[in-house]
């Protein structure tokens, strides 16, 4: 998963003897780096995400310093600041303005006693960091090989089983663009409310594996409304699959969640649930696209050579006159025309078409094929 604050905290506090003095209920944070800092220039070196520690060495050149070196690391979106007090600062240095501040930003404040060496925490603090890289890259490359590759090894159930993803069921989450630093530790945050889970962060998508016992549909839909919240200008749809209770239909799930987003991007929505398909659950397990195309051309393909040739609307007055189940008065005014352009239309359709539309198979047949000439455009992009 990642290296959370929380998690750190509870693990070394004893050891270390941290104290902490704000932001208990904010420990959410995750941290991809440890970061000594004594001066408040070297700020513009924070990517976001790191835990700082500082002695405070240079506190006595102004009073309000610790206040400004706050403000700034809150500002870099750090997770955390860890005091190594009893020489340069005290405990009783910590304002309660500076605990009021913390508390208001979220900011986590610790105090560590002089005694701990920052060598040795920094040294665990490190070792855990890069063991998470290790385990999250082979985790992706795992992941990456069933969902391309659809190849499940016995290797690859092995590390999947001591990550603990073959507990339960598996839930995938699909966003179709690549994630800041700022919107992967939201995403981190977020995503551990829902029990385990991997993020595979690639070039141009972001996928999330949920595993869980639940229906995680609530999480889906939850955390991309939850990054339009904080990323509101970050142009992004996604999509979720069904739950998957053999690993080996994970690369079918991971499919399913693609086709959503796809769909939430020709709704103009940040999300869509596989679920939501409706009939075009249907469309998505046929293999044969060219029995698609096929079945396209066989029922619209003389409307559609006719408006061609004759450059008319004839395609689209038959689908607007199916959709208003044959009210003549219906198609005029969505499509803004008078009755009798309608019915000249329709004539041609019937009489020098053939399209029998009186007949309820007829129209059934014909609206099915709209709909997967929608879907074919839309959804698998031919």
């Amino acid at each position: 998963m990642a290296v959370f604050l929380k998690e750190l905290y509870q693990a070394t506090k004893d050891l270390y003897h941290l104290h902490l003095l704000a932001g208990a209920d904010d420990l959410d944070h995750t941290i991809n780096w440890v970061y000594i800092s004594e001066d408040i220039t070297t700020s513009t070196f924070l990517n976001g995400g790191e835990l700082i520690i500082t002695t405070g060495v240079t506190s006595s050149e102004d009073k309000d310093w610790l206040k400004k070196f706050i403000i700034e690391l809150i500002s870099r979106k750090t997770s955390g600041l860890i005091i190594n007090t009893g020489k340069y600062i005290f405990e009783d240095d910590i304002s309660e303005e500076i605990l009021r501040l913390c508390h208001e930003h979220h900011f986590p404040l610790f105090t560590m006693p002089w005694e701990t060496k920052i060598f040795d925490i920094t040294h665990n603090y490190y070792n855990r960091i890069f063991e998470d890289v290790r385990n999250n890259d082979k985790l992706t490359a795992t992941f990456e090989t069933i969902l391309f590759e659809d190849q499940v090894s016995e290797n690859a159930l092995s590390i999947l089983t001591d990550a603990g993803f073959m507990e339960d069921n598996l839930q995938v989450l699909y966003i179709d663009t690549t994630l800041s630093q700022s919107a992967l530790r939201l995403l981190h945050s977020a995503c551990k409310r829902f029990g385990n889970y991997h993020i595979c962060a690639g070039k141009e998508s972001t996928i999330v594996i949920f595993c869980t016992s639940m229906q995680t549909s609530t999480a889906c839909r939850q955390i991309p409304a939850s990054l339009h919240a904080h990323f509101p200008d970050l142009e992004f749809h996604s999509g979720c699959g069904n739950l998957c209770t053999d690993i080996k239909k994970l690369r079918t799930a991971y499919l399913h969640a693609v086709s959503a987003a796809q769909m939430a991007a020709c709704s103009n929505e940040r999300f869509f649930h596989y679920n939501d398909f409706g009939f075009y659950k249907l469309l998505l397990e046929i293999q044969d696209t060219g029995l698609m195309k096929n079945y396209i051309r066989e029922y619209l393909g003389t409307v559609m050579d006719y408006d061609q040739k004759h450059h008319t609307m004839l395609t689209e007055t038959l689908h607007e006159y199916l959709l208003c189940g044959g009210s003549v008065q219906l198609v005029a005014q969505h499509m803004f025309c008078h009755r009798n352009t309608i019915n000249y239309r329709l004539r041609i359709l019937k009489d020098d078409l053939g399209y029998s539309l009186d007949d309820v198979q007829t129209r059934f047949v014909l609206l099915s094929a709209y709909q997967l000439h929608t879907f074919c455009q839309q959804i698998l992009k031919f």
